[in-house]
């Protein structure tokens, strides 16, 4: 990771909570859940409660913990997909709206980031591919998101990025249906980075894909996010796939951030019981 100390962070956020449910008096006083992170007074489930994310320049913020820590609803709050109970979140984009709070922007500002500032990938490319629709149709589809018109660039931009994540030329009209779950996949990297985001989000992207299937896109994420110095934060019950690519670690529990440091400090010496625990169970 190469940070410029004087740099501020891409994105920040602060006091991110994410409740669903209406919450009461007990459980929005400070005295928080009683089991977990649901409310035994009244069922309200605190998916994330109160935590802060800051991430830079050329910087991959790795984020774990077990299923129902709250790490991907997180990332879905980050990635602008649903609005938190409260928080404030900025992004550095060298511009005016630098200082505003995310969560209050627009409709239409909101749209303009998901397709400009943030890329996605899920861990289910059909959630985010039209999987009828051609390789190529997929890219140039959010090229136009973004406001592009020429025909021809775009055709030029989606050959360009399918040529980078390894889709044979002979392969771009076909649609994502027909593709692997490996090349699927590869195709959403490349949907994702064509209006050239500085900032991607990763959620599970290798769960489910073969061994050496993983081990093609983890390569092709580290090479890309080094080319761009891209920041990105990858959400992943692996601890192999955080250790091979994240600089720094937030572990979550209960919808908070109990632990956090460089990833080699968390993942060789955790202080947390319960990041022991993870770290003896997953790796």
């Amino acid at each position: 990771m190469n940070v410029a100390p004087d740099m501020p962070p891409r994105l920040e956020a602060h006091g991110i909570h994410v409740r669903h449910g209406p919450g009461c008096d007990r459980c929005l006083t400070g005295a928080g859940p009683e089991q977990g992170n649901r409310c035994a007074a009244c069922g309200t489930v605190h998916a994330v409660r109160q935590v802060d994310v800051q991430a830079f320049d050329g910087e991959v913020l790795g984020i774990v913990g077990e299923s129902g820590s709250g790490k991907s609803s997180l990332l879905r709050t980050l990635a602008l997909e649903q609005a938190p109970s409260a928080g404030m979140y900025l992004i550095r984009e060298d511009g005016p709206d630098d200082h505003q709070n995310r969560f209050d922007a627009s409709d239409q500002a909101i749209r303009r980031l998901r397709n400009e500032t943030i890329g996605l990938v899920r861990q289910h490319a059909h959630e985010t591919l039209r999987m009828r629709l051609s390789a190529t149709g997929n890219i140039a589809e959010t090229m136009l998101a973004a406001g592009h018109r020429h025909v021809g660039r775009m055709r030029e931009r989606a050959a360009g990025l399918l040529d980078d994540v390894s889709i044979a030329r002979d392969r771009h009209l076909d649609a994502p249906a027909t593709f692997s779950g490996g090349m699927q996949q590869r195709v959403q990297i490349a949907r994702a980075i064509a209006n050239n985001p500085p900032v991607l989000l990763l959620d599970e992207v290798t769960t489910g894909l073969d061994l050496s299937v993983q081990a093609r896109v983890l390569d092709l994420i580290q090479r890309i996010q080094r080319e761009r110095q891209m920041t990105v934060i990858l959400v992943s019950h692996d601890l192999a796939v955080v250790r091979m690519l994240a600089d720094r670690t937030l572990v979550m529990r209960h919808g908070q951030v109990i632990e956090h440091g460089l990833t080699d400090r968390i993942l060789e010496d955790p202080h947390m019981p319960y990041t022991q625990e993870l770290v003896q169970s997953l790796l």
